[in-house]
């Protein structure tokens, strides 16, 4: 698949592991793709405390289990970035979350997430709508 283009399955999809993870009771404070300029390839994003209170690897195999419990997805397990609550970029993407809250996952159009410079970036909603 051609990682320049975030697919619309692929956004959908990632919808679908973020309302799983907080079903099965894993901490979601964010979730959102970027695609930085440095690396040019799309990333799902999850910030959560489960990070620092069970380890990343833990907390990386809860969401591995989750995305084995989906079946197909257009979101492959090496697609996913763990980050704490306390990163640069998951205050900067609460932050226009607070401002300009939507319903479904929203393009953020700025050249910057946190001290990262961005190509792109679809900013799930608080609490996603699958």
């Amino acid at each position: 698949m051609d990682q320049g283009t975030l697919v619309e399955n692929q956004i959908d999809d990632g919808a679908r592991v973020v309302n799983k993870l907080r079903e099965t009771g894993f901490d979601v404070i964010a979730a959102w793709w970027m695609k930085t300029s440095e690396e040019g390839q799309w990333f799902l994003y999850i910030a959560s405390h489960e990070v620092d209170r069970k380890g990343i690897a833990a907390a990386y195999r809860a969401i591995h289990t989750v995305m084995g419990s989906l079946g197909r997805l257009w979101v492959d397990r090496f697609e996913v970035k763990l980050v704490n609550p306390q990163n640069p970029i998951t205050k900067d993407v609460l932050d226009i979350l607070a401002r300009y809250p939507a319903a479904s996952a929203t393009r953020y159009g700025g050249k910057r997430l946190g001290n990262v410079s961005i190509d792109d970036s679809y900013l799930y909603p608080t609490v996603v709508a699958a």
